[in-house]
């Protein structure tokens, strides 16, 4: 995005020199006829164009230190001031002030000596002129709109970034081994914690492939998470449909709940069979982990997005 921003920079840097270099043939050619060389004169040019761009990136800097903050605010991220001159940056932004002073600097230094005020008229105040104006305003035109989608698409995931980490606010894990005693020990002691609102021991979350890749390199997965009868409140999950967790757990040993999206996709018409076993209904499940014989539809969640990136 940066880069972006800083191409726009250069296409109004040329826009705004062509009066610019205009009134410097005037001089260049009273220079001349005082008896000034083609040398002397490249490195004057050189010089000039090279402090001017050099001076404007320098001064952008300086702007940039002062805007961070608002930046920071309206695009949603922290990005600190040292991150901009640090070691890793600083090298990055000279060599790009260098490269892009330089490539004007040795265009105007070799090619305004040898130029007459007829072949800048020929050529910068016609037709070409105004066909590189209109080239640059159109790819000026294309690089905002580029910007103003990648600033919608950045905020969209930066904000469900935020959903991400909301999910798990004022949420703690640990992980103490496979030792049930200690897990159960480590349950009491937490719960008789003051603050604490509600505490479920709960198996990693994995992710299991449903079939095999498809020729375009894609494939369907699932992703599951069990606990014990206090995962759903610990864990924040909304019932759409079925039964309530507790009465769940009572009455059947293994009930599964299944997100929004994925219910719809198995049950299109909206009915949901409680307590029908979800092999029935997902065939490739039937190999899958941690499906087994007892696990029965309970009901079904708000879809809770576990990666941050949809």
């Amino acid at each position: 995005m940066y880069i972006l921003i800083l191409v726009i920079a250069c296409f109004n840097y040329v826009n705004l020199s062509f009066s610019r270099v205009f009134k410097q043939l005037y001089s260049l050619h009273i220079q001349k006829l005082m008896g000034a060389g083609s040398g002397q004169l490249s490195m004057q040019l050189f010089a000039d164009t090279f402090m001017t761009v050099g001076f404007g990136f320098l001064i952008a800097q300086l702007i940039q230190f002062d805007l961070l903050g608002i930046m920071n605010r309206i695009m949603s991220i922290q990005v600190p001031v040292n991150f901009l001159y640090s070691s890793q940056m600083l090298p990055v932004t000279f060599g790009f002030i260098l490269f892009l002073a330089c490539i004007p600097a040795l265009y105007m230094s070799r090619r305004l000596p040898d130029m007459s005020v007829s072949m800048y008229n020929n050529f910068y105040r016609g037709k070409a002129k105004g066909r590189i104006i209109t080239s640059l305003a159109i790819v000026q035109f294309i690089i905002s709109f580029i910007l103003i989608i990648g600033n919608i698409s950045v905020r969209r995931q930066i904000s469900l970034l935020y959903d991400k980490a909301e999910n798990y606010k004022g949420i703690y894990t640990f992980s103490v081994g496979d030792n049930e005693t200690s897990m159960f020990r480590l349950k009491e002691n937490i719960g008789s914690l003051s603050g604490i609102q509600a505490v479920a021991l709960s198996n990693p979350i994995y992710e299991w492939p449903l079939g095999e890749f498809s020729p375009d390199g894609t494939y369907e997965s699932y992703t599951s998470e069990d606990g014990d009868e206090e995962i759903m409140e610990v864990m924040g999950y909304k019932l759409l449909k079925g039964l309530p967790w507790k009465e769940a757990i009572e009455r059947y040993p293994h009930p599964v709940y299944l997100n929004r999206t994925w219910a719809q996709s198995l049950f299109p018409d909206g009915e949901l069979p409680v307590g029908s076993l979800i092999k029935e209904y997902e065939p490739r499940l039937k190999d899958r982990p941690p499906f087994g014989d007892d696990h029965v539809i309970a009901g079904v969640v708000e879809d809770y997005f576990m990666y941050v990136f949809r």
